[in-house]
């Protein structure tokens, strides 16, 4: 009798471990962790709130920023500007983001029109250099297009040291309709510092011309190759550093804050993904909208 009951123990026991299922890891924003790339991951800001979720990063300041400015967004919430609000996060020694010599960013959208006659422009993020406290060493905002366009020309910069800075801009002329105004997108960006090739992605497609792929450099032109940055002090996230220089907010009109628009699951990493990479990181985007 003794057998028999410990038999039928072993066969639960073994029928209860073959019908559980592993639990799905979840990160700060209750979804499924985004494996791709992982490796290559040196910054993760999930917008749940002011708090990093990968990378050597201190919250220094928010500027008139709160709590309030995380709301409902793509994948649980999102970091929706104010006036004079932004977050500002110091580097720490050993972080990666000062010293990127390629790179990938990863992150979802949501922008109304920005026409000629819209002040201020936003600035979306910014690896800062005290010394260029407008551009830094890269930064993404946008440029103004014609009044009902629709579309958002978006702008991108990143340095090679005392080379200067390499600008990528897609506009109604050079990119066409690429990014709709008014509507969650899912932008990528890459720089392949063995090719000397940008990359732009949205919602899963590239996007980017033939002519605005190679980054090049000198008379005569020649392949960027690594990127260099100088003086890499912060993060910003939602405004430009350069309004808030040494304490003081100042810069011209059209310099501004990122009142009308929401950023949600912003990612750096510390190589271009490949074209399929990219498609994967916003198919799992995807898999995690709310």
């Amino acid at each position: 009798m003794k057998k028999v009951f410990v038999l039928s123990a072993i066969a639960l026991a073994a029928l209860v471990s073959c019908n559980t299922e592993p639990k799905e890891e979840t990160g700060a924003n209750g979804k499924a962790v985004i494996k791709v790339a992982e490796d290559a991951l040196v910054a993760y800001l999930p917008m749940e709130s002011a708090t990093p979720e990968v990378g050597d990063l201190t919250l220094a300041s928010q500027g008139s920023g709160t709590d309030a400015n995380f709301k409902a967004g793509r994948t649980g919430k999102a970091y929706f500007g104010t006036v004079d609000s932004y977050l500002a996060y110091d580097l720490g020694a050993s972080s990666p983001l000062k010293d990127l010599k390629a790179f990938t960013v990863s992150l979802w959208l949501k922008q109304s029109e920005i026409d000629y006659d819209h002040a201020p422009v936003p600035m979306y993020f910014n690896i800062t250099d005290p010394t260029d406290a407008c551009w830094g060493n890269l930064a993404m905002s946008i440029d103004r297009t014609d009044t009902g366009y629709g579309n958002l020309a978006y702008k991108w910069c990143f340095r090679m040291g005392d080379k200067g800075s390499v600008w990528k801009v897609w506009n109604k002329d050079e990119w066409g309709e690429c990014f709709p105004a008014g509507r969650w997108n899912h932008i990528i960006a890459t720089y392949d510092n063995v090719k000397s090739e940008f990359h732009a992605y949205c919602n899963g497609a590239d996007v980017t011309p033939e002519a605005v792929v190679p980054c090049m450099v000198g008379d005569p032109a020649q392949p960027v190759g690594d990127l260099k940055f100088l003086n890499a002090a912060q993060l910003w996230v939602g405004n430009w550093p350069v309004r808030y220089l040494d304490g003081f907010k100042w810069g011209d009109e059209w310099i501004g804050h990122m009142n009308e628009a929401g950023l949600d699951e912003l990612r750096i990493y510390n190589r271009a993904l490949t074209a399929e990479e990219a498609k994967a990181l916003y198919d799992a985007e995807v898999n995690n909208i709310d």
